[in-house]
């Protein structure tokens, strides 16, 4: 689209673009009564997900990069211009083939990262990934995933609860990883110290999902996390969608955590 007139190069908070004729003729602020808002398309910054395993059909669990562009292309058709891919609990060596294959595309700006939700999950908490491929934190298979990924993987979600999480944690923390903590059955205090041993910088999978409910006495891996949200000492996400959580809860979050903890997240699959 050809762009004519003057543009602001400061940026604007909230303004108008007026387009004829397939031009923008002008891009103007909206004054504070917002009277010079046009009716019309809203345009918004580019959308970035966190955890998404595909769109399209297409599938980021893959060897095939063709496939993987696919599913990336699919959700920037729909305005989510970056995208980490996520991979879902898996053999190692099929999440070693899988990391090569996507780490190029990650360093080509074509994926913003690689997220490997599992295979350090809680079997009772593991949703749809398969129990018989879920182990303990490993230090060598994370040495081995890290090696493969020359710096792709970008989040890793862990159950705090597993024999060995709070050393693998550390270790891909010293990586530039976020650790990410979820489909854990963890009590309070278990979540709270891998929150807390994180130093600002941790994720929550999917708060809500594949975890116990919060309870008044028993506030879970969801009560700490809320609390760790609150005191702006860690990031929540959330599948705002109305199914994965109710309105109820998203508004909970919204009213509790630090202003810019709360991270929308689609989960989509292929």
């Amino acid at each position: 689209m050809e762009i004519r007139g003057a543009v602001p190069t400061a940026g604007l908070t909230d303004g108008v673009v007026t387009v004829e004729d397939g031009v923008v003729a002008s891009v103007t602020p909206t004054d504070t009564s917002g009277s010079s808002r046009a009716s019309g398309t809203v345009i918004l910054p580019g959308l970035l997900d966190i955890h998404c395993h595909g769109g399209g059909g297409h599938s980021f669990a893959t060897t095939d990069q063709a496939e993987a562009l696919a599913a990336a292309a699919w959700h920037a058709a729909a305005g989510t211009t970056g995208v980490i891919a996520s991979l879902v609990t898996a053999a190692p060596r099929d999440l070693l083939r899988q990391v090569r294959a996507l780490a190029p595309l990650v360093a080509a700006g074509e994926l913003l990262g690689i997220h490997l939700e599992g295979p350090f999950l809680a079997p009772a908490r593991r949703g749809a990934h398969a129990p018989r491929l879920l182990r303990d934190p490993d230090p060598a298979l994370v040495a081995d995933l890290l090696e493969a990924a020359g710096g792709a993987i970008k989040i890793v979600t862990v159950a705090p609860e597993r024999p060995g999480a709070a050393p693998v944690a550390a270790m891909l923390r010293a990586a530039g990883v976020v650790v990410a903590y979820g489909h854990t059955d963890a009590g309070y205090e278990c979540m709270a110290r891998a929150l807390a041993d994180a130093s600002g910088d941790a994720l929550v999978t999917h708060l809500g999902n594949a975890m116990p409910p919060l309870h008044h006495r028993a506030a879970g891996p969801l009560g700490a996390a809320l609390g760790a949200a609150a005191a702006d000492e860690a990031s929540v996400e959330l599948i705002a969608d109305g199914v994965h959580v109710d309105a109820g809860f998203t508004r909970l979050v919204f009213a509790v955590a630090a202003p810019g903890r709360v991270v929308l997240v689609t989960d989509a699959t292929a």
